[in-house]
């Protein structure tokens, strides 16, 4: 069981908030959770799919993990353009979609 205050939900939505300066999705994973998992499950030149890339979580977590040791991971995030409700927080950020709010929180990330 992990169940340190990082890899909490409460975690990515901090993170998330300080990169867009909104909460602009609901639940977003950490990037320690997603890190941890990348450090236990690839290699420095490994290659990373995310098949539902939600706010981009994964792309930050391989871009952090390849600066501090070296690697060069490639990553893939597969994101449906699914429309955000018309009141969601990324609205004000200009995205539409989720795959909107992935694509600022990866330009931020970086």
């Amino acid at each position: 069981v992990w169940d340190e205050a990082e890899l909490r939900s409460e975690a990515g939505t901090r993170t998330l908030r300080e990169h867009l300066g909104a909460a602009a999705f609901d639940h977003p994973k950490p990037v320690a959770l997603v890190q941890r998992c990348l450090r236990l499950g690839t290699d420095r030149d490994g290659l990373v799919l995310d098949f539902f890339a939600g706010s981009g979580t994964t792309a930050e977590a391989v871009m952090e993990l390849d600066a501090e040791d070296g690697g060069q991971r490639r990553t893939v995030l597969v994101q449906l353009p699914e429309p955000l409700p018309e009141d969601a927080p990324g609205r004000i950020l200009g995205a539409r979609t989720i795959a909107d709010v992935a694509r600022l929180r990866i330009a931020a990330a970086r």
